[in-house]
Formats: structure tokens, C-alpha cells, sequence
């Protein structure tokens, strides 16, 4: 008798846990919830895996689905609604704008316009250099919504011969910054010894080496040279004009520039973007030398500033009291664009041109000297875009039967025509301005 009391609370106890694991069953079936009763749990990718007697469930993005426990299970890809919105159709300036890369590629557009490319995902807006870098989308996202380029990182367009060639002297600071890229400083070690760069037996500081694309920095540690990082710790801030914002008049007055070491600045100069009532864009120059007029265009409905120690600058002022210089600009969010200054002996005066047959030659007076690896173009008709593959446009001369022209002037000027040139044997690179790509 005894016997048969404890098999029978067996049994009603084995049916009471069946009963309650039913009921767990039938309660995350019908709800589409997570088990009560779990055993263990682990993410993997993000994704929420709990164990429990008799299955598993997976949270794929808060939707739930049961499976048995010897299962493999994937959750199902999540179709991104994206909707991407470009602010300055009206403006994009010629020109290489690399706005992103990865292990094998650099992705770029044919003009500058990559800052002012919102993308918007779940009504939530991200600039897309940061909706790329902070992976909330990746560049197979963009694919046939919008256009774009790229190149392949795995072979070099120029072979050089580049080696680092000692200065024999120590730099007070102790590292210096060569380059700014993607909101990262990169410094070298100079606290033994500063260095240039020999490439192609012509020397040529670190810093415009990189910046010309003729040297890269996993290069440079190939090299040997000791290179660290440093994170510029900001985001474009938005302003509103109603905050009584006092923006500092442009002068020609310095400061002392920030100070420079490894670790985070917490005064670092920031860019904020400062709202107005502007509704298109405007060209605001911020920088001449003897041969370039640097400049910016400004976003619709507001512009941008710089704001340090609590002030805010406009950008030319802040260039001008040295905290911030032009190569930074682009690590802070912004890209500043060039165009070179026409100078008087540039000007081709009203004579007359021979307009019967012409005896053409193309003259490549950058022989010798190194050419920075970017595309580079020169003129444009109707259907193509004609470019060279480095930046040597200004270095290239007509002589026209007899007569020396650069290259730009006598195309701009109607003193030759493309088809004129390809009479006479000369042939340029092209891209159609009807090319499809992604």
C-alpha cells in the first residue's frame, strides 16, 4: 500500500511539471513571449537565446520564435526602409569625395556631397558618414538607392620608392600630428628624431604626402615609423539662433592653437551647426594663398561655426587665430573645397585664332616630378568628363602651331576643341556624364 502511495505522487508530481511546462508551451505559442521557466540564456549577434527544458526560443528584434533544442535557427533579415535626402542639388562640386571605406574598397562620389546626405531609418535622421561608421547601415544598404563609386584598396595606382629620411633633430611636443581622418588624428613619434619622406628622390613632409594620397599610413608603419591615434570626441552640434548666440567677427589676430598630446582634449574645437533663416546654399571662402581660394558651402537653413572655450567662431576667424587648421576641418565634419586663383597671364587677350588646320602637340611639363594619385578633371563637354588620374592638369600644355597654351586655358578659351586634339593624335581618359553604377 505504501508502495503504491508514492507512485502515485510520482505521477502527480511528473504530471504537475508536465502540466507546467505545457502551460509555459502554450503561454509563449499564443503570446509570443520568452519562457517562463529558462535554464540558461546567451546572446549571440544581438540576438536573444533562451533555453528552456523542452525548446528554445530566439527574440529576434523583439519577435519571438520556438524551436526544438537541437536546431539551428537563423532570425529572418529585417528589410531596412531607408529614405535618403541630399541637401545641396543644386551645388556639388567637382571632384573625388571619398565618404567611406573598408578592408577592400574606398567608396566616393564624383562631386562633394557626401556632408550634406541625411539618411533617415525608423523616422530617426543620421548623417551618413555616421550612419555608415556607427554600423547602424552598411554600404550594401546604399546599393540601388544611391549612386556611388569605388576603388580597390589591394593595389597601389603609383609604385614609389618612399623612405623616411631622419631630420637629426627632436620635435618639442613629442609626437606630431601628420593627418586627420574620419574624426581620428594620427601623430608619429618624433621624440628621438623628426622625419620627411623621400619618394621618388624628392622630398616631401609626412603630413602632404598623405594628403596627396603618395603615401598611406599602414606605409608609413611598414616603414617603421612609431604612429598613434587620437579620437576627436565630437559631433556637429545643433545650435538654435534664439539662444543668443554671439558669434566672433572675422580678424586677423592670433591665439595660441590647443595644445596637442595623446590624450582626449576636453576643450577640443567643436563644429556646431548654428540654425538661420538662409533657405539656399551660399559659398562662403574662408582661406586664400597665392595659387588657391579655399572655401565651404554652407547648408540650407543655417551655416556652420566653431565653438572653443565656450566661444563661438566663424570658420575663417578660427583658421586665422590657429585653433583649427585647414587639414583638420574635414576630421571635425566639414570638407573645404579649392579652386585655383586666375591669374592675369592666365587670360588669353580677344586675338584672333587660326581657324583652319592646326598643328597640335601635347606638352607633359610634370615629367619627373610626382604626381599625387587622384582623378583629376580638366574639362567637360556635353556627354563626357575628361580626367587624368593624378593631379597634373596644370602641368599640361598645347603648343598650337607654334604657340604654347595651357591645357585648361585653350579648351575653356575655344582655342581648341577635343575633337581637334583626338585630328591630331592626342586622346584623354573620359567618363559619361550618362553612366549608370551603383
Amino acid at each position: 500500500m505504501k508502495s503504491n502511495k508514492i507512485i502515485k505522487y510520482l505521477l502527480i508530481t511528473i504530471g504537475v511539471i508536465f502540466g507546467i511546462l505545457f502551460i509555459d508551451l502554450a503561454r509563449t505559442v499564443i503570446f509570443k513571449t520568452e519562457p517562463l521557466i529558462v535554464i540558461s540564456t546567451k546572446n549571440d549577434n544581438n540576438v536573444k537565446i533562451s533555453n528552456s527544458i523542452l525548446y528554445k526560443t530566439y527574440n529576434c528584434n523583439g519577435e519571438i520564435y520556438i524551436e526544438s533544442l537541437t536546431s539551428k535557427f537563423d532570425c529572418p533579415l529585417i528589410e531596412k526602409t531607408i529614405s535618403i535626402t541630399q541637401n545641396n542639388k543644386d551645388v556639388c562640386v567637382d571632384g573625388i569625395d571619398y565618404f567611406y571605406e573598408d578592408e577592400d574598397y574606398r567608396y566616393y562620389f564624383s562631386c562633394f556631397k557626401s556632408n550634406y546626405i541625411t539618411i533617415t531609418i525608423n523616422d530617426k535622421e543620421y548623417p551618413l558618414k555616421s550612419a555608415l561608421n556607427s554600423k547602424i547601415i552598411t554600404i550594401n544598404d546604399l546599393e540601388g538607392k544611391l549612386q556611388f563609386y569605388k576603388e580597390s584598396k589591394k593595389e597601389d595606382k603609383i609604385n614609389n620608392t618612399i623612405k623616411l629620411v631622419a631630420q637629426n633633430n627632436k620635435c618639442s611636443t613629442k609626437t606630431e600630428k601628420i593627418y586627420t581622418y574620419n574624426r581620428i588624428e594620427y601623430y608619429y613619434d618624433c621624440s628621438n628624431d623628426s622625419y620627411l619622406l623621400d619618394i621618388n628622390n624628392e622630398t616631401i613632409s609626412i603630413s602632404k604626402a598623405l594628403q596627396s594620397g603618395a603615401v598611406t599610413i599602414d606605409k608609413l608603419k611598414e616603414l617603421g615609423l612609431n604612429i598613434t591615434t587620437k579620437e576627436i570626441k565630437n559631433e556637429i552640434t545643433e545650435v538654435k539662433k534664439e539662444e543668443n548666440v554671439k558669434i566672433e567677427k572675422d580678424d586677423e589676430s592670433k591665439i595660441d592653437a590647443p595644445a596637442d598630446n595623446n590624450e582626449i582634449i576636453i576643450n577640443s574645437p567643436e563644429l556646431v551647426f548654428i540654425k538661420n533663416n538662409n533657405s539656399s546654399q551660399i559659398m562662403v571662402t574662408i582661406y586664400q594663398d597665392n595659387n588657391y581660394e579655399y572655401y565651404y558651402y554652407t547648408p540650407n537653413n543655417g551655416d556652420y561655426s566653431i565653438k572653443y572655450n565656450n566661444k563661438y567662431y566663424t570658420i575663417k576667424n578660427a583658421l586665422n587665430k590657429n585653433i583649427i587648421t585647414l587639414s583638420s576641418l574635414q576630421g571635425l565634419g566639414l570638407d573645404y573645397y579649392k579652386k585655383k586663383i586666375t591669374k592675369v597671364n592666365d587670360k588669353i587677350n580677344d586675338e584672333k585664332i587660326d581657324t583652319g588646320s592646326k598643328n597640335i602637340k601635347l606638352i607633359d611639363k610634370s615629367q619627373g616630378s610626382m604626381c599625387a594619385s587622384a582623378i583629376d578633371y580638366f574639362y567637360e563637354d556635353a556627354q563626357y568628363k575628361y580626367y587624368f588620374t593624378c593631379m597634373k592638369s596644370g602641368s599640361m600644355y598645347l603648343l598650337i602651331n607654334g604657340k604654347e597654351y595651357p591645357l585648361k586655358t585653350a579648351l575653356n578659351n575655344k582655342i581648341t576643341t577635343i575633337k581637334e586634339l583626338e585630328e591630331n593624335g592626342i586622346y584623354f581618359l573620359k567618363q559619361s556624364k550618362n553612366l549608370v553604377t551603383k
